[in-house]
C-alpha cells in the first residue's frame, strides 16, 4: 500500500520465453527455491479410488425416520421391531457397497453423513462422531459393526469432519442443532480424529464446511478470530495433517498450498476438475480427491483422464450402479 504523497520503490524480473513455455521452463532456479523452502509433506501413495456413502435426506422431518436414513420415510428407527429392522438394512447396505468396492479396486469408503442428517442444509452434516448416541441412538447401536464391516473386508474407513462445535440453542423457530465457530478449531479437529480413530479405526477424513464466518460468534469469539480468513488457511491445515500425519485429510475450501498437506475435494457439481498443471509443476507428487458424474465424464474425459495420470483420486458412489463407475 503506498500513502497518498509517499514513494515506494520496487524491483522486478522479466523472463522471456515461447508462449507455451511452462514456469518450471522459464524459472527453474525460482521454483526449485520455493519447493526446498514449501516441500510436499503428505504421503499417501495409494491412489486408487474411494466410495462416498450418503446415507441420509436432510431435514425430512419423518416422524419414524427423523435423520433421514436410506432416503426412505418408510424407515422406523422408533420402535424395537423397527430398530433391528434398521439394523439389519445397515449392514445389507455396507455388503451392496463392499461389492462394487471391490469390482472398483477401491482402497476406502467416506460415509459422509453417520451422524444422519436432521438439521437442514447447510448445517445437516453434523461433523463429529463424538455425541452420536445423542444425535443419533439408532446409529450408535449399530456403527461399530457397520463400520467394522469394511474394515473387515480390508478398506480404509472414513468420515466427514467440521472445524465446529454442535449446540441446542433451545430456542423457538431454530434448528434443535446448531453449529459455532470455535476458539482453537484445529484443537477440536484433532480430537473428532483421534475418537473416529479409536473407535472405527478411521484414517480419511472429509474436511467440510472449513470456513469461519462470524454470524454464530459472540462479540468476545469475534475478537478472538480476527485474524483468521475466511478460508481455513493452510498454517491450520498443516498443524491439523501434522499432529494426524497416517491420514488423509480432504478439505472442501482450498488454496493451492494446502496440497503440501492435504488431498483437497473437486466437486463435479460445481465444474471442478482435477489438479491444476502449475501445482503439480511444484509437487509433483499433490492430488486431489476428484467427484465424478456422468456429465462431467463426458464433458471433460480428457480432464479427467490427465489428473487420474498425474495421480488424482476419484471418488464415485458405491450403492447402487451409477453409470459413472462403469
Amino acid at each position: 500500500l503506498v500513502e497518498p504523497g509517499q514513494r515506494a520503490t520496487y524491483r522486478a524480473a522479466l523472463v522471456f520465453g515461447p508462449s507455451d513455455a511452462t514456469v518450471q521452463q522459464l524459472c527453474p532456479d525460482v521454483l526449485a527455491g520455493y519447493v526446498a523452502d514449501q516441500p510436499m509433506e503428505l504421503d499417501w501413495p495409494d491412489r486408487r479410488p474411494i466410495a462416498a456413502a450418503f446415507l441420509c435426506n436432510p431435514a425430512t422431518g419423518w416422524k419414524t425416520n427423523p435423520r433421514g436414513y436410506f432416503q426412505d420415510a418408510r424407515v422406523d428407527v422408533i420402535t424395537p421391531a423397527g430398530r433391528v429392522a434398521f439394523g439389519k438394512r445397515l449392514l445389507e447396505y455396507a455388503d451392496n457397497c463392499i461389492a462394487r468396492m471391490r469390482q472398483l479396486d477401491a482402497q476406502g469408503i467416506i460415509i459422509w453423513d453417520i451422524e444422519g442428517q436432521e438439521m437442514p442444509h447447510m448445517i445437516s452434516y453434523i461433523g463429529d462422531p463424538r455425541p452420536l448416541a445423542l444425535l443419533s441412538p439408532e446409529m450408535e447401536e449399530f456403527a461399530d459393526a457397520f463400520m467394522e464391516k469394511f474394515r473387515a473386508a480390508g478398506f480404509k474407513v472414513g468420515i466427514t469432519i467440521r472445524p465446529t462445535e454442535i449446540y441446542q440453542p433451545n430456542q423457538p423457530g431454530q434448528p434443535k442443532w446448531q453449529h459455532r465457530e470455535v476458539p482453537d478449531p484445529v484443537a477440536t479437529l484433532s480430537a473428532k480424529i483421534q475418537y473416529a480413530q479409536k473407535r472405527w479405526g478411521c484414517t480419511i477424513f472429509y474436511l467440510d464446511s472449513n470456513v469461519f464466518g462470524d454470524m454464530y460468534l459472540s462479540a468476545e469469539q469475534k475478537a478472538q478470530m480476527r485474524d483468521v480468513p475466511w478460508v481455513m488457511p493452510p498454517a491450520m491445515q498443516a498443524k491439523l495433517s501434522r499432529l494426524h500425519p497416517d491420514c488423509l485429510i480432504v478439505p472442501e475450501f482450498t488454496c493451492r498450498e494446502h496440497h503440501r498437506f492435504s488431498a483437497p475435494y473437486k466437486s463435479p457439481n460445481l465444474g471442478q476438475g482435477g489438479t491444476d498443471t502449475l501445482t503439480r509443476q511444484i509437487w509433483p507428487a499433490a492430488f486431489s480427491l476428484v467427484g465424478v458424474s456422468r456429465s462431467q465424464l463426458e464433458k471433460r474425459w480428457e480432464d479427467f483422464a490427465v489428473g487420474v495420470t498425474g495421480g488424482d483420486v476419484l471418488l464415485f458412489p458405491p450403492w447402487w450402479d451409477a453409470p459413472e463407475n462403469a
